[in-house]
């Protein structure tokens, strides 16, 4: 949970968040329903893709950041702080599903639906699946993770998002995890400060921050590490 930060004489007011679209849609709606419920503070919430929300922060239009793709920003010094593994999704009648662990090559000429330029999550895909298949063709390209789901339900191809994004629909056998050799793949969600900017820029300007904004990335790190932490069973699925 985020800290009470009681010491604090800048507590009293607005901290702006930011967050790439998966974690501020599955993640962090119940975190800062928590807080509210703890404190009594207030708080907004932006949502964007990665690279918007690292514009933002380096911009100092925001408090803290929180995304899962790779910052871009030589101002900004991210901090790994929950790591999520991925998943290749299929529809429920897909001819991979059901066939056991994958080999990458078993990829080959799939159909993908990825996310926008400038998603974390778009990012992965080509970083890790994309880029070492011969053939990739994009079926669909989208800027929502969950119409990205709707759309492999609806059998327009293969995606590859989080667990965290995923786990709603898998649960309810919406959509199939196909098990694949190549990695077991944790995608680390980071989270940075406007202090790191002033850190890095200190010859430039300096600014003030509220000591609770340092201490909402270790709360929060602590809070999901205990709640989202995946069994044995689930990195199996």
């Amino acid at each position: 949970m985020l800290p009470r930060a009681l010491d604090d004489p800048l507590a009293g007011g607005t901290l702006t968040i930011g967050a790439s679209r998966t974690i501020g849609t599955y993640l962090l709606p119940a975190l800062i329903a928590a807080f509210r419920k703890e404190t009594g503070h207030d708080q907004r919430l932006w949502i964007s893709h990665t690279s918007a929300v690292c514009m933002a922060l380096a911009r100092f239009e925001l408090d803290l950041a929180l995304v899962e793709g790779e910052v871009g920003q030589h101002a900004l010094e991210p901090i790994p702080w929950f790591e999520d593994p991925l998943c290749v999704l299929a529809p429920v009648g897909h001819s991979l599903v059901g066939r056991g662990v994958l080999a990458l090559a078993e990829l080959e000429g799939e159909a993908w639906l990825i996310r926008e330029p400038g998603s974390g999550s778009r990012e992965q895909f080509f970083t890790l699946i994309g880029s070492r298949l011969r053939h990739c063709p994009v079926s669909l390209e989208l800027n929502s993770t969950e119409a990205l789901l709707q759309a492999v339900v609806a059998g327009l191809g293969l995606a590859c998002l989080s667990r965290l994004a995923a786990a709603d629909a898998l649960a309810h056998g919406r959509v199939r995890n196909c098990l694949w050799r190549f990695l077991w793949i944790a995608v680390s969600i980071s989270s940075c400060t406007v202090t790191n900017i002033a850190v890095r820029c200190s010859n430039v300007f300096s600014c003030t921050v509220s000591p609770s904004t340092h201490q909402c990335v270790d709360r929060l790190g602590e809070a999901n590490a205990a709640d989202h932490q995946p069994s044995k069973q689930q990195q199996r699925q």
